[in-house]
């Protein structure tokens, strides 16, 4: 790790060659999750971060494609004080390609942040991407749709919970299986229940 990382961050050098930085953040990405959480955001955090916004566009659209993979690595606290901003800079990008790459990712950076910044910040920012001008980002965004919608699900009722790296998983199988159970069950007397008054409304109209 001592010899690769320093390789890597002097890759991406504004006097670099443009493959070399677009190839850089890429490798970067894929090295986060072998170094962990803690040597991430010591040795690549500011850098990914400050090649959100190079002039390059292959080097955004990268950054973008590999955004939820590495919030994913340094976590909730540098993603929404650090990276969250960088990517609404990247969901607002003058490319089309950089802006559907966040739309490709948007479910695993919603998984990393804090429900009140899903609701609040990102709930809006997805809103801007299903009304894109370019309809490939709108089709991106409403294939996205299903599985940010999913990131709003309360842990405590689905038993769905984020893992390290965020992902949603189930958790308890057997929990969620009881709890479905319930739902479908409440539902059914609900039903007869309304199949009942119904019964009785007709009876008195008659």
């Amino acid at each position: 790790m001592g010899q690769v990382c320093p390789v890597i961050l002097r890759l991406p050098d504004a006097d670099s060659v443009d493959d070399y930085r677009t190839e850089a953040v890429a490798l970067l990405s894929k090295m986060a999750p072998l170094i962990g959480k803690e040597n991430s955001e010591k040795i690549f955090l500011d850098r990914f971060a400050a090649l959100c916004t190079d002039p390059l566009f292959h080097v955004r659209k990268v950054c973008a494609a590999n955004f939820g993979d590495f919030s994913g690595v340094v976590g909730s606290d540098s993603t929404e004080q650090i990276l969250l901003p960088k990517f609404f800079y990247l969901c607002e990008d003058g490319v089309w390609g950089v802006r559907k790459a966040c739309a490709d990712v948007f479910m695993p950076v919603s998984c990393v942040c804090s429900p009140t910044i899903r609701q609040a910040e990102l709930s809006p920012l997805f809103i801007n991407l299903l009304k894109d001008q370019s309809r490939w980002v709108r089709m991106a965004a409403f294939q996205a749709l299903g599985p940010f919608i999913s990131t709003f699900a309360d842990p405590l009722i689905t038993a769905l919970l984020h893992n390290e790296n965020g992902e949603i998983v189930i958790t308890d199988t057997e929990q969620l299986t009881e709890r479905l159970a319930k739902v479908v069950e409440s539902r059914e007397k609900q039903e007869q229940k309304e199949k009942s008054e119904n019964d009785e409304s007709e009876k008195v109209d008659k």
